[in-house]
């Protein structure tokens, strides 16, 4: 029996974004580092042993994030795009098939390279205690929960910052440091990076409030899946996030909400809650509902 596939198209399509934001990131806060370095000539007094595990770790970071972000189509149909006769992209990426079955490594191993090639320059540029990109180790993983989509991912994601922090600990005998400390306006400059890009990326990802909107765009998708269990369920998104099905229209419910609870409301909600419980195998549910009804409320189920 072949395995089910653990991850859908809404993660495929948010993987291969937050990709290429990373690796944005990552110039934008290297090149904004490296001009304030030399501004005040601020010397790393790092080995070349060092230099080199800096630059092997950030080119399996940028590679396989490159990868993860579909660089390798672009770059192919935009080649094919300047030769004579040119047919213009193609259709279907070239990297479809490889990314289908591999984004996802592509995408840990280049965020878990990134993350350690992070903690390689803190623990080579004064450490936890005195390196000026720290905050971005903190941002970058508590960024990284924030945008996980489950909880599997959001914890690995922990335990791997956990784990970077105790290897730096456990080597800082072994790491060189700089005779003088990081200069002023390059740690200023890092914490107002980690805020601003962290804050940023958080922002974005967040979905609307519906209890608000005037106004609410219709479904661009419906994510139909087995659960661990076999049973089947269906998600409706609009992009990336999550809309809720409808159960009554506002033509049945009325554009007011009095107290009173519309006429045959708790009745569709029960027949739904029934037939749920019997596709899913659950406990015959019994709601309790509230005394009055309102805009937004909540329904306790219990077993009977």
């Amino acid at each position: 029996m072949p395995r089910p596939k653990r991850h859908d198209g809404v993660a495929h399509e948010r993987q291969r974004k937050l990709a290429a934001l990373l690796v944005l990131v990552n110039l934008l806060v290297g090149s904004i580092s490296i001009t304030i370095v030399l501004a005040t000539d601020w010397n790393l007094e790092l080995t070349r042993s060092e230099w080199i595990c800096i630059a092997i770790l950030v080119a399996i970071s940028w590679i396989n994030l490159l990868i993860a972000a579909g660089f390798i189509g672009w770059a192919v149909d935009l080649a094919l795009s300047m030769l004579p006769d040119s047919i213009g992209a193609s259709e279907v990426p070239p990297d479809a098939g490889l990314l289908e079955r591999g984004r996802m490594a592509f995408y840990y191993v280049g965020v878990w390279a990134n993350l350690f090639a992070l903690g390689f320059i803190i623990e080579v540029t004064g450490g936890l205690a005195e390196s000026p990109f720290v905050a971005l180790l903190i941002a970058f993983v508590l960024t990284g929960q924030q945008l996980s989509r489950f909880r599997t991912q959001s914890g690995l994601l922990y335990a791997s910052g956990l784990l970077t922090v105790a290897l730096m600990i456990a080597l800082e005998p072994l790491s060189t440091r700089p005779a003088d400390l990081a200069p002023h306006e390059l740690t200023i400059a890092v914490v107002i990076l980690a805020l601003a890009a962290g804050g940023l990326l958080n922002f974005i990802e967040k979905p609307q409030n519906y209890l608000v909107e005037k106004h609410v765009k219709q479904p661009s998708r419906a994510r139909i899946y087995q659960d661990g269990r076999s049973v089947w369920r269906v998600t409706l998104l609009e992009k990336v996030y999550r809309q809720d099905s409808v159960i009554f229209t506002r033509a049945e419910a009325g554009l007011s909400v009095d107290g009173e609870f519309p006429d045959g409301f708790k009745e569709r909600f029960e027949l739904l809650l029934d037939k749920m419980a019997e596709d899913a195998g659950w406990a015959t549910l019994k709601p309790t509902w509230p005394d009055r009804c309102s805009a937004s409320f909540v329904v306790k189920l219990e077993e009977q």
